[in-house]
């Protein structure tokens, strides 16, 4: 086979005839209609799931199985990531909560007509 050379498609039926060509049903994408095929194609199938509070509490015995077996692999900057990523996230779901709890407070003004510095207007409608 040379290379740079497509192969031909078969028929659809089986026979030799050529008449109605169709691409292997492999080839369908299963997405959804904002993706296109080669993204669909490149998506994995499963997400590995990562106990990364195992790593945080085992740092010392998962940097000795990396160092045994001549990985690369950092547990110490992984637990370190992972202290920053909850820090944020618990920030996060704080701005979170003042912002809900600032949009009741906006929507409990609007349907009594004042706003928080005391001046009247004329309400939701």
């Amino acid at each position: 086979m040379q290379l740079g050379r497509r192969q031909p498609l078969r028929p659809c039926d089986g026979s030799s005839r050529s008449r109605l060509l169709r691409p292997p049903r492999s080839s369908v994408a299963t997405a959804s209609p904002s993706t296109s095929n080669a993204e669909a194609q490149h998506e994995p199938r499963f997400k590995a799931h990562i106990d990364f509070k195992y790593i945080k509490d085992n740092v010392d015995a998962l940097v000795k199985n990396a160092k045994d077996r001549s990985s690369n692999a950092d547990p110490k900057l992984v637990a370190e990531l992972y202290d920053r990523y909850v820090l944020l996230k618990m920030e996060a779901d704080g701005i979170r909560a003042e912002r809900n709890e600032n949009s009741g407070a906006m929507k409990v003004h609007a349907k009594l007509g004042v706003c928080p510095c005391g001046h009247r207007f004329s309400g939701m409608k």
